[in-house]
């Protein structure tokens, strides 16, 4: 049981990305996770260019609690 709860457009390492923040029971858990999805052209339907896919998840009702040290790894991501 997927749900969705956002999709956004933010940046990591000064490149475009999109994030999306979702629900999911995984194994019989409820799950809630955050993922940021990157190119470096900023363009998700170019053919061939690498992708780069971050991901955060935790029990749902977590979370909250361990947001804050997920977002610091996110922010700290730099692309050469």
């Amino acid at each position: 049981d997927y749900k969705l709860i956002s999709y956004t457009d933010i940046t990591v390492g000064s490149l475009p990305a999109k994030e999306a923040v979702y629900t999911a029971s995984l194994n019989n858990y409820k799950t809630k996770a955050k993922q940021a999805y990157i190119t470096k052209s900023g363009n998700f339907t170019n053919k061939g260019e690498n992708a780069f896919i971050i991901t955060y998840v935790s029990l749902e009702e977590d979370y909250d609690k361990y947001l804050p040290i997920a977002q610091k790894s996110i922010d700290s991501f730099k692309f050469l």
